[in-house]
């Protein structure tokens, strides 16, 4: 935390993510519940569920639109009160007509600001690259990924709290989340002179590398081939950066296909359940969320020096164990301890990767990189969710298990022998890396 305490200019930036991310935690559940309350429920909350995907599959647009913003703290604070607006118009309509056509108008204005948070979070990275030193950047995001998930916890659960006790005015929650956006907004308006010296260091960066291409290329204008074209670069050029990608890929994949497959083995095996079905999901959830953050919290713990290629093989070797407890032992303590264990080697992995990506890549296509990185670790969500619980309802759970488990063993193996020798040597994620390269 001594980054947060000690660089103004950062702690800005985390503080108004926080009051971003406690509207959205409060707005996002509530949606869902009043999705559940409407005639045609089930699209509702099938759409309202796979929102989010249509967002994080547009990261390569948000960050291409991001590097091409001159002002980008101004476009920061402005998105923000854009957001405002959207909000407002949500909370005028929101639980007033049970119409599909105000349901599916509320969620294109929903997935709207979505894509200018996005957009946002974009803008700030670079900054952020000029506000936080090198050697610091994998505390600084490690703080960020912790405190964003544990404001996710407490937001959802108030959220399901509040919507009963107000008895589901969700109007209310829509102007809580406008209310969040404007003080975020009004907070870094104020602040936005922070960010002066970073913003004109981007501005040098970015002439320079522009410069360096135009002396090698005849071409003047550079569109979103162009940013996607340096972004692609950017892995090509690097092996450990193009390793990363193509494993984090295959890590998704996997990853977000053991929640929603756990959730229907849970709802036929009541050997796993602790209490009754509910309490089992939530425990499960409560746990991977914590073990998450404690991974994020504990920065210089003896897993600091620990390569990348390790952590990632360690985590889906894990997932074979949890394949193997849910075919044979049917233990829920086994599973909770191994679902902590993922979550606390994801909770570092994700952190040092955006450190390394922050300190490496030009500022000139910076968040159109992240972007890229984004969508294709997203598209692998949803693929291995379709294809694992496909198998489950159409051939059977255990099928779809032993293909889970397999599939674990053969990405460990694959990241094992691929990553080995120099990439685990030269791994710029690690403590060791670090203090050698400051």
């Amino acid at each position: 935390m001594h980054e947060y305490k000690t660089n103004r200019a950062f702690r800005t930036l985390v503080n108004v993510g926080i009051i971003d991310q406690i509207g959205s935690g409060l707005y996002s559940i509530v949606f869902l519940i009043y999705a559940a309350s409407l005639p045609f429920k089930t699209l509702a909350v099938s759409i309202a569920s796979i929102a989010w995907v249509i967002p994080a599959l547009a990261n390569i647009f948000t960050g291409y639109l991001a590097d091409r913003t001159f002002n980008k703290r101004h476009a920061m604070w402005f998105s923000y009160f854009v957001q405002t607006i959207l909000f407002l118009i949500i909370a005028s309509l929101i639980g007033r007509s049970t119409k599909e056509g105000i349901f599916f108008f509320i969620m294109a204005l929903d997935i709207i600001a979505r894509l200018l948070g996005d957009y946002g979070n974009s803008l700030s990275t670079p900054l952020m690259k000029h506000i936080v030193a090198p050697e610091h950047m994998n505390e600084a995001t490690s703080i960020g990924t912790a405190i964003g998930s544990l404001v996710q916890i407490v937001a959802s659960a108030l959220g399901a709290t509040l919507i009963v006790a107000l008895h589901h005015q969700y109007d209310l929650f829509a102007l809580l989340d406008a209310l969040t956006f404007l003080v975020a907004g009004v907070i870094f308006f104020i602040a936005r002179h922070q960010y002066d010296q970073a913003e004109s260091d981007v501005h040098k960066s970015v002439l320079t590398a522009k410069a360096s291409r135009l002396a090698e290329s005849s071409e003047a204008k550079e569109g979103f081939g162009t940013s996607f074209k340096l972004a692609m670069q950017e892995f090509t050029q690097n092996p450990f950066l193009l390793f990363m990608i193509v494993a984090g890929l295959a890590v998704n994949l996997l990853g977000t296909a053991i929640d929603p497959l756990s959730n229907l083995i849970f709802l036929h095996m009541s050997s796993f359940w602790f209490i009754n079905y509910g309490y089992t999901i939530a425990l499960l959830d409560i746990v991977f969320s914590v073990g998450s953050i404690a991974g994020a919290v504990f920065v210089n713990d003896m897993l600091k020096n620990t390569s990348m290629v390790t952590l990632l093989a360690a985590s889906m070797g894990l997932l074979v164990l949890v394949a193997i407890d849910m075919l044979t032992l049917h233990n829920l303590w086994i599973l909770l301890v191994l679902f902590f264990g993922t979550a606390y080697l994801l909770g570092k992995i994700n952190p040092r990767f955006n450190a390394v990506i922050i300190n490496t890549v030009p500022d000139d296509h910076l968040a159109a990189t992240g972007g890229v990185i984004s969508t294709v670790m997203m598209i692998g969500a949803p693929v291995g969710q379709f294809v694992f619980l496909t198998l489950a309802n159409v051939i059977s759970i255990p099928v779809s298990l032993i293909i889970y488990g397999i599939s674990s063993l053969v990405v460990t193996i694959l990241i094992l022998v691929r990553g080995a020798g120099r990439l685990t040597k030269n791994d710029p994620t690690t403590a060791r890396y670090n203090e050698a390269h400051v």
